[in-house]
Formats: structure tokens, sequence, C-alpha cells
């Protein structure tokens, strides 16, 4: 890492990504480990424009999050933001979206831009329901991994407290990476294989 700026200097990584398929990124957040300052995601061939900043909250150094066993590998952030939108921020296939994360420029403090991935999750809307208030409700969407009914897409629901109202939704994730994972964490392999069956 460069060094030599005076107090406060601070050292960009970024990443590109590709958006493989149109639609609208209604949800966003971001992970950093300690010495980030922020993640900020923005469109480069828009003029580098902005789309939304995630930004940590540490804590002090009495925060219990800093006293867990087994001891964290470096003081992390205890929070870090998010934004919804209904509408949905419109992106078109080819388009690129851009990660940027600047750090403190510190001796020890690095991000590996291999390491910086921009997860994006596409999701199908599969039934939506009105609550009445009258009545009483058992709403099953299973496991968000395993939810076992034939499908293999990650269940789960929003409810909509103001307007009555329960989406159900589905959304598909890099399956394979997470077999690999499986796998590579010593579990059975049926495990990972059950994945795709979505049983």
């Amino acid at each position: 890492m460069p060094g030599g700026g005076g107090q406060g200097s601070t050292y960009s990584r970024s990443t590109t990504w590709t958006v493989p398929e149109p639609g609208r990124i209604v949800a966003g957040g971001g992970h950093l480990h300690g010495g980030g300052k922020s993640i900020v995601l923005s469109e480069p061939d828009c003029g580098d424009r902005e789309v939304f900043t995630s930004r940590p909250l540490y804590g002090l150094e009495s925060h219990p999050f800093y006293h867990v066993n087994p001891a964290l590998h470096e003081p992390g952030p205890i929070n870090m933001t998010g934004f919804t939108s209904q509408a949905g921020i419109p992106v078109t296939k080819g388009q690129r979206l851009a990660l940027r994360v600047p750090i403190i420029a510190a001796p020890g403090v690095d991000i590996d831009p291999s390491q910086m991935d921009i997860h994006v999750y596409f999701y199908d809307k599969v039934g939506t329901d009105r609550i009445e208030p009258t009545k009483k409700y058992f709403i099953n969407m299973g496991s968000v991994g395993q939810p076992r009914d034939g499908n293999w897409r990650a269940a789960y629901c929003i409810y909509d407290m103001e307007n009555t109202l329960v989406e159900q939704l589905r959304v598909k994730y890099d399956l394979a990476v997470a077999q690999k994972k499986i796998i590579k964490a010593g579990l059975p392999r049926l495990l990972a294989e059950r994945l795709a069956i979505g049983r």
C-alpha cells in the first residue's frame, strides 16, 4: 500500500461488474473489514454517477462486539448502512457498475481486489396475498437456503404492514459456488448435490 500521506489520508481499491440482464436495483448494502471507510457503487459510463454509498459504524473499544470469543481477526464495523427502493433503480444489460472502497492508508491495512465482489440477486415474485385483519394466517416460505419444494432458488417473503400484503419471492444465487463451499468445508457431498434439486 502506498504511504507517506498526511493524517486522514485514504487509498482506494475498485472493481467493475457488467450487468448480465436488465432489471432494477431494489436494495443494497455493504460489508467492510477494519480500515474501510465506505463502499461506493457508481455508474462509470454515466460520469461515475453515484448509485449509493454504504457507510460503516465502528464502535468504541469497550463495545461488546470487540470482546467476543473466538476473537475477531480485526476490529471491523458493528453495522453498515444500506438502502431499499420500492420503485427500483433501472439497469440495462451490458451496463457497467463500479465498486470503490476508500480505506485508511495505514501499514497493514489493504484490500485484495480479487476479493471485491458485487453480489446481485434477481428475484421473481411468485405470489401476493392480502391479509384480512379478522383472520389468522400461517405462512411458511420454507428455508431461505433449502426450501425443499423442488425449486432450488432461495425462498422468502415480505410482509407489507401498511398495505397488509404478503409477497412471496424467489431469488437465484450462484449455485455452483455454494456447492463448492459446502464440499470445501468437509461436509457430506449430498448436502451440495441436493441444492440443485431443491430437496
